[in-house]
């Protein structure tokens, strides 16, 4: 039996239904989806995007950035400007502990 997670604008209680980019079906997985994870590819990429436009000339922020290379554009998770990483986030934590939960097996002590 699988055990269910809680999406993360239950665990957040968050009301941002209409701009949230997992709404309503990758709530387990919002860092996967939202484009605001923090990894060795995702920062080298916005580095990578950040120089160019320096080099061309432009001022652009890391949420720029971050919006240009989200899955859904124009949409980004309203507690990355909160938690700078989706590492950070009390949802990622919960959703990693419950994770291992899962895939621990269940030790009992023997009599």
């Amino acid at each position: 039996m699988r055990r269910h997670i809680d999406r993360c604008w239950e665990v957040m209680r968050c009301d941002e239904a209409q701009t949230c980019p997992v709404y309503p079906d990758k709530g387990e997985i919002c860092w996967e989806i939202a484009g605001t994870m923090r990894n060795n590819e995702a920062q080298k990429r916005l580095e990578k995007q950040a120089m160019l436009a320096r080099q061309e000339g432009r001022d652009i922020t890391e949420q720029q950035l971050i919006l240009n290379s989200a899955a859904k554009p124009g949409k980004l998770c309203k507690f990355i400007e909160r938690y700078g990483s989706c590492k950070c986030c009390p949802y990622y934590l919960y959703a990693e502990k419950e994770r291992k939960n899962m895939q621990s097996p269940k030790k009992y002590d023997a009599f």
